[in-house]
C-alpha cells in the first residue's frame, strides 16, 4: 500500500490513529460539550480549532469518541457515510502536501502511494478497537505502583533511558521523585489479572493540565495495546485535563518520520524531537522554579 521499503505495519498506524481519536475526542468534548455528528456533516463546518491542521488523522480524528473502544456502540451514520469524506478529503490534501516519503534505511526518496482502500482502514479500525475492548477487560489501573518498580519497568523497556547518561538518570530519578513525593504527581499502571504490570507512565499535575510525563510499555503489552489503554484510563481518570508530551521522539527511524507525516498528534499531542536527551530533566527543573 506505501511504496517504502521500511514496510511500515498499517496495524500500528490504526492503533496510533485510533489513539489520536480518543484523545481529540475529548478535546471537542470540552469546546462544545453537545456536539453531535450532524453538526459536522460537511468540512465546512468543522470547528476552526480542528481545521487548523489537515493532514490524514486530523480532521477525523473529533468524528469519533472514547466509546468507540468497546464500551457503546459506533454510531453507524458516522462510521458509513461521514467518515469516508473525511478520509478522502485528507488524502486529496496529501497528494499535494506530501508527494515524497523519506527512507531512512536507503537514504533516499520514494514517491508515496496515496492510493489507499478506505475499506482497510475501516477493517484495521474494527480489528483494533475490539482487540482493545477484550484487553481492557482484563486489565485494572493501579495508582500504588513503586518509585522504585517505575524505574526498573521503564529501564527494562524504555530505550530513551538505555541511551541516557548515568548520572542523567539519576537526576531525572531525583526530579521524579521530589514531585512525586510532593503530590505534584502520580505513577498509574496497566496491570492484568496476574498483577504483571504491561505500562506505566508518570504523570505531572500541570496549572491547567495533567501532562504523560514519561512512561513504558513491555513488549506483552504492546501486543495487547496497554499503553492504548492506559491513556484511555487517563482520559476519564482526569476528566478532559490530559495531555501528552513525548519528549523523545522517533526522528531516526522509517515509522518514527511515518507517524510524524501521518500519525497521532495534535493540539493536546506533543511530540517533541531533533533534542537531546536531558530535555525532560530541563522541562521538570523549569517546572520546580513555579512552585
Amino acid at each position: 500500500m506505501f511504496e517504502n521499503s521500511a514496510r511500515l505495519n498499517w496495524d500500528k498506524k490504526v492503533e496510533s490513529l485510533a489513539y489520536s481519536i480518543f484523545m481529540s475526542s475529548e478535546v471537542l468534548d470540552i469546546i462544545e460539550p453537545n456536539w453531535s455528528i450532524e453538526q459536522y456533516e460537511t468540512i465546512e463546518n468543522l470547528p476552526v480549532f480542528f481545521k487548523k491542521k489537515i493532514g490524514f488523522t486530523y480532521s477525523l480524528q473529533p468524528f469519533l469518541t472514547l466509546k468507540i473502544s468497546g464500551y457503546e456502540q459506533l454510531d453507524t451514520k458516522l462510521w458509513n457515510s461521514f467518515f469516508p469524506k473525511i478520509c478522502q478529503f485528507n488524502l486529496d490534501k496529501l497528494r499535494h502536501d506530501l508527494p515524497r516519503n523519506w527512507d531512512v534505511r536507503e537514504m533516499k526518496c520514494q514517491k508515496l502511494n496515496l492510493d489507499i482502500d478506505l475499506n482497510e482502514i475501516f477493517e484495521g479500525f474494527t480489528i483494533n478497537i475490539k482487540r482493545i475492548s477484550k484487553n481492557s477487560n482484563n486489565f485494572s489501573i493501579h495508582n500504588d505502583i513503586s518509585l522504585s518498580h517505575y524505574f526498573d519497568f521503564l529501564n527494562k523497556n524504555n530505550k530513551f533511558f538505555n541511551k541516557m547518561k548515568p548520572e542523567l538518570f539519576e537526576k531525572f530519578k531525583y526530579l521524579i521523585s521530589f514531585f512525586h513525593s510532593r503530590g505534584l504527581g502520580e505513577i498509574l499502571a496497566i496491570k492484568e489479572e496476574n498483577e504483571k504490570v504491561l505500562a506505566t507512565s508518570f504523570f505531572v499535575f500541570d496549572k491547567f493540565s495533567v501532562i504523560d510525563f514519561k512512561g513504558a510499555v513491555s513488549s506483552e503489552g504492546k501486543k495487547k495495546s496497554a499503553m492504548v489503554i492506559l491513556h484511555i484510563e487517563a482520559i476519564k481518570r482526569y476528566h478532559g485535563q490530559f495531555k501528552v508530551y513525548d519528549f523523545h521522539g522517533s526522528n531516526s527511524s522509517g515509522r518514527g518520520h511515518f507517524n510524524r507525516k501521518f500519525g497521532a498528534k495534535n493540539e493536546i499531542y506533543y511530540q517533541y524531537t531533533r533534542i537531546n536527551y536531558p530535555k525532560p530533566i530541563k522541562y521538570l527543573i523549569r517546572k520546580l522554579w513555579s512552585i
